[in-house]
């Protein structure tokens, strides 16, 4: 039984693949080559036996775009493994532009924001000393609640 180097294999594809993106990866790619909202991302990066579009390694955010159908299998994959994943189709990017870069920075906020809640809510539950030794304040608590209200809220 051959062993198989997917990782390897994965590489080489992502630098063929990179050469050939279409046109509305370009945009999207132009959109978030320069950071967005303070991360960065990785094009055509492999994660598993797959390669995703684009990748922000710090938010586990996956952005793909799609030519066809949905692929619910690698959807299902990703997100099982605790990736946040955004597809959006040509036609999305090619007619509504501004409403895609919305949603990329919106799901960015929103990750982050996420990211940062738990971290206290992990504080306040594993660290209790720490809450106790008041490290952690009720300011920063409550405005962790007011981010969440706010983007869960917003429309």
């Amino acid at each position: 039984m051959a062993i198989v180097n997917f990782a390897a294999q994965n590489t080489e594809s992502t630098v063929i693949l990179r050469k050939k993106a279409s046109a509305s990866e370009g945009v999207i790619w132009a959109n978030l080559s320069r950071g967005v909202c303070g991360v960065w991302f990785r094009r055509r990066y492999p994660i598993g036996n797959h390669i995703v579009d684009f990748y922000c390694r710090k938010l586990k955010l996956i952005i793909e775009i799609s030519k066809t159908g949905e692929p619910k299998e690698r959807d299902l994959y990703f997100r099982a493994s605790g990736y946040t994943v955004l597809r959006f189709s040509d036609t999305d990017i090619s007619n509504r532009l501004p409403h895609v870069i919305s949603s990329i920075h919106s799901a960015i906020r929103f990750t982050k924001m996420h990211l940062r809640f738990a971290a206290i809510i992990e504080k306040i539950v594993f660290f209790p000393q720490i809450v106790l030794s008041k490290k952690i304040g009720k300011k920063e608590i409550r405005t962790a609640y007011a981010d969440c209200y706010r983007l869960s809220t917003a429309h």
